[in-house]
């Protein structure tokens, strides 16, 4: 990295800033060699509720003169840890979601669920295997669609978990359509794990239930959202929260309040800042 920065010359370095120590070696090096380079660290991810590593406390050379956001909601937790030394700023982000043209109330009369797994074959596994367990058990969930990561292989999948292969049985469809918008129309509930996805989800009036696994940490990327969302242990909880849950009793307002956090977490692109490197 030194030689690269060394050879190039650049006035710049913008780098991812979640967490990765590849991040702090890219500061680093680009600190040593003292061209005068403006170091850039953007946030772009969700933060997890029990992650750390990007907010340690490290020498000034292993962090970078300016820190990005694709949003708002950090802001205070950032200015908090860094303003001191470290100029934060929203850039914004691309990825900032298009709400709905319409706002349709959300209709548990049939209830559709979107699963909505991480980026990984062992959680994709999890939760397809819940769907099939609760199929089996239970019937207050007319269809389950499925969004496989779009890094993962389905082939790949099922060659490595063959008991999912006969999936159509238990009233579960993996989606095709690209845009996840499509399925958001055709969905009234959101299950999920680590993903930016569900928030989006939200926008769309979708109810949130977040599929606990107590083996491991916590990995819910909407932890911020207090209402609205729900955790669920278990087959069971997940249809007793179901069949209690009545939007009509003052659930509306959890939906309002949920969808002002997720418009927080990207928001327009700022390309004055891009403009003035």
């Amino acid at each position: 990295i030194s030689k690269i920065i060394r050879e190039t010359k650049p006035k710049n370095i913008l780098t991812t800033f979640e967490g990765h120590p590849m991040e702090r070696l890219i500061f680093f090096a680009s600190s040593i060699n003292n061209l005068g380079i403006k170091r850039i660290g953007y946030q772009n991810a969700f933060i997890l509720k029990n992650q750390n590593s990007m907010f340690l406390k490290l020498k000034n050379s292993f962090l970078p003169d300016e820190i990005w956001l694709s949003g708002t909601i950090y802001l205070s937790k950032f200015k908090k840890q860094f303003s001191k030394f470290i100029k934060i700023k929203v850039l914004g982000s691309t990825r900032k979601f298009i709400l709905p043209k319409t706002n349709n109330k959300v209709n548990l009369k049939k209830n559709t669920t979107l699963v909505i797994p991480e980026g990984f074959y062992s959680s994709t596994y999890d939760l397809m295997k819940f769907c099939i367990n609760y199929c089996s058990k239970y019937s207050n969930i007319h269809k389950f669609i499925l969004r496989v990561h779009p890094e993962l292989n389905k082939n790949v999948l099922f060659k490595k978990y063959p008991e999912l292969i006969k999936y159509k049985n238990f009233n579960i469809e993996i989606s095709k359509n690209f845009d996840p918008k499509l399925d958001f129309a055709r969905c009234n509930i959101a299950l999920y794990r680590q993903t930016t996805l569900v928030s989006q989800a939200i926008l769309f009036n979708l109810k949130t239930f977040y599929l606990v696994d107590n083996k491991n940490i916590n990995v819910d990327s909407i932890f911020l959202i207090k209402r609205w969302k729900e955790y669920a242990y278990s087959e069971k909880d997940l249809m007793q929260k179901i069949d209690k849950f009545d939007l009509r009793k003052n659930k509306f307002k959890d939906l309002q309040n949920a969808k002002k956090l997720c418009k927080k977490f990207y928001t327009s692109v700022n390309y004055n800042l891009v403009n003035k490197l």
